[in-house]
């Protein structure tokens, strides 16, 4: 069993923040597909945006590790995280996490998202880190 967050990475295609076009991703062969895009990250010349989770700071007071989310989660959960883009690591994208609903004890689940992800996109994201 693992000890510590968990890692989420997810890669997108480029969208060019003037003309507001993505990359294309039509793959007839493995070596056009995203995936192959996203080993191309180290060396410069990537066609995807890589977004990462922002690591969570161990607090020694309540013995765990912990985020910011500026009020917005208001319950500890394993699934709470925030991805932020390799190139501008302060710059949060993407934070999900929950939070209480209702006097019953019910909780619902937040999404908050900004540029370059699409609310489909944010969606996708959030629901597969709830499922791991």
């Amino acid at each position: 069993m693992a000890r510590g967050p968990r890692e989420i990475s997810a890669f997108l295609p480029l969208v060019d923040k003037k003309s507001l076009e993505t990359l294309r991703c039509r793959p007839v062969k493995e070596a056009d597909g995203i995936r192959s895009w996203s080993s191309l990250h180290t060396t410069g010349s990537s066609r995807t945006h890589k977004l990462v989770n922002k690591p969570p700071v161990w607090n020694e007071q309540v013995r765990k590790y912990i985020l910011n989310f500026n009020g917005r989660v208001d319950v500890a959960s394993v699934k709470n995280f925030q991805l932020v883009q390799i190139e501008e690591p302060e710059d949060l994208v993407l934070q999900c996490g929950r939070s209480h609903d209702g006097e019953d004890g019910s909780s619902t689940f937040i999404l908050d998202f900004g540029w370059p992800l699409s609310p489909l996109q944010a969606f996708a994201i959030g629901l597969s880190g709830m499922t791991a």
